[in-house]
């Protein structure tokens, strides 16, 4: 069984060996996405639900 610990153990060593985007490279690939038909299930509500969420995450 895999305690709490050696999963945040593992998921830190995961971390250090992604490579670190900057700013700039960041908005280029967010740039180049294909932009997709909503889901119908996608209500304004829920976008922006997830819209603050993620942006809630991004300021850490």
């Amino acid at each position: 069984m895999i305690t709490k610990t050696v999963t945040n153990q593992n998921f830190k060593i995961l971390l250090q060996g992604l490579v670190k985007a900057s700013e700039s490279q960041m908005k280029l690939i967010l740039a180049e996405r294909e932009v997709v038909q909503l889901e119908a299930q996608l209500t304004p509500k829920i976008i922006a639900s997830l819209q603050q969420r993620i942006s809630n995450t991004t300021r850490v």
